[in-house]
């Protein structure tokens, strides 16, 4: 993948989890920290790891600047 693939996979990823609610947050985080997650309960087609690190990154800023 190249950069300015990268580049619009992080961006998916940051609209993707700025468009769920706070529950959905919690629980996409929840699953992702504790190691079931599943992208077959989020996702129609399997996300690239791009996509996925950088909605990881959106969790854990979430969660700072929510505490």
């Amino acid at each position: 993948m190249n950069v300015r693939q990268r580049i619009r996979e992080r961006e998916r990823a940051r609209l993707y989890f700025k468009a769920l609610d706070s529950f959905q947050r919690a629980e996409i985080g929840d699953q992702l920290v504790l190691g079931d997650f599943d992208w077959r309960d989020w996702f129609v087609s399997k996300p690239s790891a791009v996509f996925l690190n950088a909605l990881d990154e959106e969790r854990i800023n979430w969660e700072i600047l929510s505490s």
